[in-house]
């Protein structure tokens, strides 16, 4: 029988902070449904991501993920 792989993420290294993180097909959707929420929202001229009120509660309810600043 034939084998079917489907890479969903992969490590990825970010270059600016030197940090792993989510990457791939479901780093991709996990980032534009956090979006779509309003969870998370883009800082001006950068690149960065900044997490919400709602998206500390989202991603708490969502996936048990405390925030840092929470």
């Amino acid at each position: 029988m034939g084998q079917c792989l489907v890479k969903f993420n992969s490590p990825c290294l970010d270059w600016s902070e030197r940090r792993p993180h989510l990457a791939g097909v479901l780093g991709a959707a996990i980032c534009t449904h956090a979006l779509d929420q309003g969870w998370v929202r883009r800082r001006s001229g950068t690149r960065a991501l900044e997490i919400t009120p709602s998206g500390r509660v989202g991603f708490r309810q969502a996936f048990g993920i405390e925030s840092a600043s929470s």
